[in-house]
């Protein structure tokens, strides 16, 4: 059997090495593997063989975990109609920590296998909870948006709960233009806006956002521990990594499981975003409470007022000159003439 490797293969001689193989071991994240693979059965088909056999590489259990952000911002609720919450972005008071999430990112522009969004979010409100996750290079363009349901037990004011959004092929708007290596823009959204809610009343806390790939190929019955622990508390392991790998592999304890050891460990460690002050949003000043169509309404209604009051000015005018011109009205009397001018 005549194996080739893509990784062993150079571009001078991949044609001549790939022509000819049985067998294809092929990366399914590769541009180069897809062309030598269409090439090569091509050149097969004409050639009258059977096509190549093709086995993929692929990584075990790599998981990546990248922050957008992980202290506690809140933003407060200014009513609008469109339900606007907060936004993420060099213009604004709050910054994402992570702009660049290209290593995660799939020859489709889009994230690799396994993608979700990870994060924990506070209600004041459970009428008022958040609702979309958009995650773009510019409003509504070029990455993704994800509705949030409701968790489990359904929204809890004055509560955490931890959200986990699994990220399909119908979240992406125009993936390949999607600038992945400068992503500094998140917006948030609430549900159920109404433009009659009372202000600075209601708000909503957010923290741990991470974007996850869990590129892990093995059965469900075998994945490891890992793939069913939060990005927050992977994050807490790889911190306590150092100091226990100086120990001895012999010397060093064993823990019945990771989820337990993971377990301790944050129940012992405060988080970045507990231990820190949170961090207060823009507020969103869209139309203080009436949308955009109320300024205009409050402008345009100014104005038809102004050309009221003239029309009703000249209209007064021309029908007090029509009724003078046909005697209903009497005429302006002449000036009385001067005791010079009779002289």
């Amino acid at each position: 059997m005549h194996t080739v490797s893509v990784a062993s293969v150079r571009s001078t001689d991949v044609c001549g090495r790939c022509a000819h193989a049985s067998s294809l071991v092929l990366n399914r994240y590769s541009p180069l593997s897809a062309i030598l693979q269409r090439r090569t059965t091509d050149t097969a088909r004409h050639a009258g063989r059977k096509p190549p056999r093709e086995f993929v590489w692929r990584r075990l259990d790599l998981e990546s975990c990248i922050p957008l952000f992980t202290r506690t911002a809140r933003f407060d609720i200014v009513p609008n109609r469109f339900g606007i919450l907060g936004q993420f972005g060099p213009d604004r008071k709050l910054a994402l920590s992570t702009t660049n999430v290209s290593r995660v990112i799939g020859a489709g522009g889009k994230v690799l296998a396994n993608a979700s969004i990870e994060f924990d979010v506070y209600v004041s409100n459970a009428s008022h909870p958040l609702k979309l996750f958009e995650y773009t290079k510019e409003n509504n363009l070029r990455g993704m948006t994800l509705s949030v349901p409701p968790p489990s037990g359904g929204w809890k004011s004055h509560t955490w709960h931890e959200m986990t959004l699994a990220i399909e092929d119908g979240h992406y708007n125009h993936p390949f233009s999607t600038p992945w290596e400068d992503m500094d823009r998140l917006e948030l959204y609430y549900a159920d806006p109404s433009p009659h809610q009372p202000r600075g009343v209601d708000y909503v806390r957010i923290r741990n956002v991470f974007l996850r790939s869990t590129q892990s190929y093995r059965s469900s019955k075998v994945l490891t521990p890992t793939a069913t622990i939060a990005c927050k508390d992977l994050m807490v392991q790889s911190a306590q990594r150092p100091a226990a790998s100086r120990k001895p592999a012999s010397l060093a304890p064993q823990p019945a499981s990771l989820s337990g050891l993971l377990a301790s460990q944050t129940a012992k460690l405060p988080s970045a975003a507990e231990s820190e002050p949170e961090v207060t949003g823009d507020r969103e000043v869209v139309d203080d409470g009436q949308s955009h169509f109320g300024k205009w309404w409050m402008v345009l209604s100014s104005a038809a007022v102004v050309l009221l009051a003239v029309i009703v000015g000249c209209t007064c005018r021309v029908t007090t000159e029509s009724l003078s011109a046909v005697g209903v009205m009497p005429a302006a009397r002449p000036k009385v003439a001067t005791s010079a001018a009779r002289d």
